[in-house]
């Protein structure tokens, strides 16, 4: 799946992949050992980095959802077609996996 993440200051680590019914899903995380840490202000810039998130090359979507990794659930994404894909704006990165499925 290609994908281009763009207004990273740090390295993010993903994994796209296509389900047996044929929908995809991007895995997108930080690179290195999650742990519980006080989450102050301080210790949020180093967790945490907000990106957009372009699918290249003719990518079409309907929507997209993020998938909880503890019970299966799903809330919305706002998906947005441009001429050269599509684009999730604003996503939250932390040091842990987020799901994103696209329809």
């Amino acid at each position: 799946m290609p994908v281009r993440v763009s207004g990273n200051r740090r390295a993010i680590e993903q994994y796209g992949f296509v389900r047996g019914n044929g929908g995809n899903l991007l895995a997108l995380w930080l690179p290195g050992v999650a742990e519980e840490r006080g989450r102050t202000e301080s210790a949020a810039d180093v967790t945490q980095t907000t990106v957009d998130i372009f699918f290249v090359k003719g990518s079409k979507a309907m929507g997209g959802s993020i998938v909880d990794l503890l019970n299966g659930t799903e809330k919305p994404l706002d998906v947005e077609s441009t001429e050269d894909g599509i684009v999730i704006r604003k996503m939250r990165l932390q040091d842990w996996p987020l799901i994103i499925r696209i329809n």
